[in-house]
């Protein structure tokens, strides 16, 4: 994928943010967003919206042994998305946050993804189309946000896809998100971290919708493969020792002032995880689905300017395979 994205920060003078996005290659997305932090003197309650659009010519279809059923259309795009939503958001005080959401979904695939794919949109129709109500609560307070050494940061997601207003097409489910983390700075250069999240599913999702681990949650060491399912639970546990503090170096022979600092911190990153799907709809066809999986390892993490996070790990599963993995997030 190849793009831009283009940030105008305080818009109008009143701290307000515009985000447009124009994406291209595997997956072509074009993306708009209107955020407005503070509506009141107080400056507790804000809102943004934003809405956009994407198209795949490769789309996932389905899981056989955890692997990913890709079919890809030759001719064009196989499946096309419509998306927005409206947030409410409210900051009770520095720490705890809520947000209300308001979005609206408009999907459509050829006739050969349903086909051969029954339950993509769960029936036969080609388009799904709904409305989806969430709401959010974040504890968070952690000393920083892209590599925390201290500190802790929970948050509770509930999701209701599909209000039946639009349809048979549309899902009839609804999700809780859970997460937990915690920071323990033990000595000068020593760190232990936990993270425990878990998924809870309503109703049987289609699969347009559904998301076990393997995506945005995901046992280390399992990178190549995807458990789906309608729920999971997933614990990550790391020992973190800090090779390189963080600071900062200027080089003088760039020549944007703006990327003159560097910033950088390195660490050093022992880790085990350990997770589950429940799942009464895929289990048949992947084995990895309904047991435990674990994976622990070694890594390397960098920590550099705007936020930048480079991650290399030597991670062993509970398969015996081993491997050597890159990841651009902070582990949990």
């Amino acid at each position: 994928n190849y793009g831009l994205y283009l940030y105008q920060y305080n818009f109008r003078g009143q701290n307000e943010t515009i985000y447009a996005k124009a994406q291209f290659g595997y997956t072509e997305q074009y993306a708009l967003r209107y955020k407005v932090p503070y509506l009141d003197k107080a400056q507790k309650w804000g809102f943004s919206i934003g809405g956009g659009y994407e198209q795949q010519a490769e789309i996932t279809t389905g899981t056989v042994d955890n692997k990913r059923t890709l079919v890809r259309n030759p001719d064009g795009s196989n499946r096309d998305e419509w998306w927005g939503d409206l947030e409410v958001t409210l900051r009770r005080n520095h720490d705890v946050r809520h947000a209300w959401r308001l979005g609206f979904t408009d999907a459509e695939v050829q006739d050969t993804i349903v086909r051969t794919s029954l339950d993509y949109f769960d029936g036969a129709s080609t388009q799904t189309r709904y409305f989806s109500l969430g709401y959010t609560f974040l504890w968070d307070r952690r000393d920083v946000r892209i590599f925390p050494r201290s500190g802790h940061f929970a948050e509770l997601r509930l999701d209701r896809l599909g209000l039946g207003v639009l349809g048979e097409s549309e899902p009839d489910i609804t999700t809780i998100h859970v997460a937990g983390k915690r920071w323990w700075p033990v000595r000068d250069r020593w760190t232990l971290a936990l993270s425990l999240r878990g998924k809870v599913t309503q109703g049987i999702p289609p699969y347009f919708v559904q998301e076990g681990l393997g995506y945005s949650a995901q046992v280390r060491g399992y990178e190549y493969y995807v458990a789906d399912g309608e729920h999971y639970a997933l614990a990550k546990g790391n020992v973190v020792f800090t090779l390189f503090r963080p600071r900062n170096y200027r080089m003088e022979a760039i020549p944007m002032e703006a990327f003159r600092t560097l910033h950088m911190a390195l660490y050093l990153d022992l880790f085990a995880d350990v997770g589950r799907v429940w799942d009464n709809r895929y289990s048949s066809a992947n084995p990895l689905n309904d047991q435990w999986l674990s994976g622990y390892g070694v890594g390397l993490d960098l920590v550099t300017s705007y936020d930048q996070v480079v991650r290399g790990e030597y991670t062993l599963n509970a398969l015996g395979e081993h491997g050597f993995f890159l990841h651009f997030t902070q582990p949990f």
